[in-house]
């Protein structure tokens, strides 16, 4: 595939396919034509991915995927350019816009799971500047693009997961990949966990089964 000259869609080219940001010298708007063809390249990331999940998989959203494409991408943005007032972050990083379910969960996932890396960028830089708060703020309520992000965990609604055979086998599989043992705090998660791994228990994850 030929790599795009376009900032936003090289930006998600690089994230997709070699897991690192491109930063840019000025914060630069993104054009609707531009929001089409990453919806475009997103859309064939979660096929591609959909393949590999267990059960049935959640369709595939358009608005959650374009949402976390622009958060990640102005959230790499903001770590070199930031003429903005401190009052301005949450406008350029504004919440995500409606109910959030398996589908969005996922779509958004496809660009937010990056988002934890920004966030310990930051930090490595000034462990109080403004912006690792918004971040954090995404990832709570995006908690299976947050697994293992040292921040403070707060699932707003639990079901979303567990009610989605899929997201809930992808959550736990993400939770022991990344030993991430703030993650197993909920009963019902816990529960779930233990009889995920079942027998593996002391292969897999001895820390937290002792």
């Amino acid at each position: 595939m030929k790599l795009p000259d376009k900032p936003f869609q090289e930006t998600l080219y690089h994230l997709r396919t070699k897991e690192h940001v491109i930063l840019y010298d000025k914060l630069m708007t993104i054009a609707y034509e531009d929001e089409q063809d990453a919806i475009a390249f997103l859309e064939g990331e979660y096929e591609r991915e959909s393949t590999d999940y267990p059960f049935e998989s959640p369709l595939f959203s358009e608005t959650a995927a374009l949402w976390g494409a622009k958060t990640i991408y102005i959230a790499a943005q903001l770590f070199l350019f930031r003429e903005n007032k401190i009052t301005e972050l949450q406008t350029l990083l504004p919440p995500y816009k409606g109910t959030i379910d398996a589908s969005v969960m996922l779509s958004a996932d496809l660009c937010l799971r990056f988002l934890p890396a920004i966030k310990y960028a930051l930090e490595a830089v000034d462990v109080n500047d403004p912006l690792i708060a918004i971040l954090e703020e995404i990832l709570n309520y995006f908690p299976y693009s947050g697994i293992g992000h040292d921040g403070t965990v707060a699932i707003p609604d639990l079901t979303v997961i567990l009610n989605n055979e899929c997201l809930k086998q992808l959550y736990l599989d993400r939770i022991t990949e990344n030993k991430a043992t703030k993650w197993t705090t909920q009963p019902e998660i816990k529960s779930a966990l233990l009889a995920n791994i079942g027998d593996y228990k002391n292969d897999l994850w001895r820390e937290f089964t002792n």
